[in-house]
């Protein structure tokens, strides 16, 4: 939440700034999964990259795209819908993890995506309604928000075949490389 109000503040006060706000993150996530994974990787002689290098790039475009999209919608809609329109992301990773895995989802699961989504319709819906705290353009910042989601569910999936195999560290230690 407190990058949703960080990024809330800023649009507020027009400064335009979505990639550069997540660059501290990204950095972070570097220096720490980055160098946990060395040393772990030095203990036990494993290489550091196990895929090729464009792997990573493209895992870390997806993710940095979805957090752009994300982040630059809350110049055109209020914080509350960015917040509650990125849980699109789950029913998204469902239908692409059916997709491409082929996963089984039980009835709670498949009725609890229908509820979500049904909730994120009516939210896109009611939410050109005029009020203040809308934002200047939030059917914009909607879909932003909408194609922020699915893109990270396309990273999340994307991400499942080299995390089955590796440490949650790596992972995320050589998409921030990127």
């Amino acid at each position: 939440m407190r990058q949703g109000t960080t990024s809330g503040v800023l649009a507020q006060s027009g400064i335009n700034a979505p990639t550069t706000q997540s660059f501290f993150n990204y950095l972070l996530l570097a220096v720490t999964c980055g160098a946990v994974h060395m040393w772990q990787s030095r203990a036990v002689r494993r290489p550091f990259l196990s895929n090729k290098w464009f792997v990573y790039l493209g895992l870390a475009v997806l993710d940095v795209e979805g957090n752009y999209l994300v982040t630059k919608a809350y110049q055109f809609t209020s914080i509350t819908s960015v917040t509650l329109l990125d849980s699109a992301t789950i029913p998204a990773v469902m239908v692409l993890s059916w997709l491409v895995f082929r996963s089984r989802y039980n009835v709670g699961h498949v009725m609890g995506s229908v509820l979500c989504t049904a909730g994120l319709a009516l939210l896109v819906l009611t939410d050109g309604s005029g009020s203040e705290t809308d934002g200047s353009a939030p059917i914009v910042g909607d879909v932003l928000v909408i194609a922020g989601a699915v893109v990270y569910a396309v990273c999340n999936v994307a991400q499942v075949g080299d995390w089955l195999a590796l440490m949650i560290q790596r992972a995320l230690g050589r998409s921030s490389l990127f």
